[in-house]
Parts: structure tokens; sequence; C-alpha cells
């Protein structure tokens, strides 16, 4: 059975990217529930999708079921963003934030590319704000410190664990030609 949104201009392209995860390991009973589910929650059919998508590759997430902006009983909320064109040469999504407070799996999809990202973003990060992510025009990623909480694909999203990362003070770093650079914090997902 074959899902078709198309509410949005791109939401077929995350129903596409997402059921190859979630028909990997699900009894055709399991899919057509998640498909009805979805198609009921119109409004949030990729979220649900990401979810489902992120507990395919990690069994040990939970769903929390007093939902107080959290998704997963380890506080960490799922959330989906579009980039999208805001003026000839600005391509951003933007997350909303508000209420959360705990660790936010983020899955972006850039149009211009054709091309999903991930990232692991910590509260310290987010701070309960609006999130603005940009994109350049070849869609590349332009918001710089955003870097540091990307990760390369979905399964390694959907393996990362809050007290999983680790983060380390530095006075310097020596740059190719051993110049300093500024004092920096390094953050390492540890597997």
């Amino acid at each position: 059975m074959a899902a078709n949104f198309g509410k949005g201009k791109y939401e077929q392209r995350w129903v596409e990217e997402l059921y190859q995860f979630i028909y990997r390991d699900q009894t055709p009973d399991q899919i057509d529930y998640l498909i009805e589910m979805a198609q009921r929650k119109r409004s949030e059919e990729k979220g649900v999708l990401f979810e489902h998508s992120l507990k395919t590759f990690n069994s040990n997430l939970q769903h929390d079921l007093v939902g107080h902006y959290k998704d997963f009983t380890d506080g960490v909320d799922a959330k989906t963003a579009t980039v999208r064109k805001e003026t000839k040469r600005v391509y951003r999504c933007r997350v909303d934030c508000k209420k959360k407070t705990g660790w936010i799996k983020l899955m972006v999809y850039i149009p211009i590319a054709d091309r999903f990202d991930y990232f692991f973003i910590p509260p310290e990060y987010h701070k309960q704000q609006l999130l603005s992510i940009e994109y350049t025009l070849e869609g590349r990623l332009k918001t710089k410190d955003m870097e540091s909480w990307q990760v390369t694909d979905l399964e390694m999203l959907a393996q990362c664990q809050p007290d999983g990362f680790r983060t380390w003070e530095v006075d310097a770093l020596p740059d190719v030609k051993g110049r300093g650079i500024e004092p920096a914090t390094l953050t390492f997902f540890m597997a």
C-alpha cells in the first residue's frame, strides 16, 4: 500500500525518504497501521513518519506517552523542517524549539539539492527559541555553528543519545600552517 499525501509541495519526497526505513522491518499490518495513523494526523505526518523511522534504527527509543514537549522517554524531541527560498539569495528553514527542554533530533530536507541533513541539537544551543538554519544557493549548510551538531545519516541520528556526547574545552588548536586559532568547544559523538 503506497501513501500519497500531496498536501505540500515536498510532502511526497518526505514520504518516499522515510517509508524506505519504516518498511524495512515492519509487517504488512504494522505498515498499514502507520499509513493510516499518518493519514489521520495530516498536519503531522512527517513527524510521525520520522519518529517511527528513528525507532526502526534504535529499538531502545520509547515514545513518551505523556508527551510534554518531548517525543521520547529520554527527553529527546524529534523535529522536521524543509528549507525554503526566502529571497533571491537566502534559503533557510526555521525550527520552533519553544518549550523544548531536551535535545532535538532534527531532519532537514534541502529541495535545491534533493538531500536530507540530520542534526542532534543540545538544549544549550537551541535555548527554547526559534532556530534559523541557512543554506547556500547550492544547498550547502551556511549556518556554521550548526556543523557541530550535524550527523551523517538517519541511522546515526537514531543512535544518538544525550549522554553519548562529550564536550572538551580547548585553549587553542594549531591550524595547518601552525598558527593558533581561538579557544573552542569541541563536541564529539561517542558511539
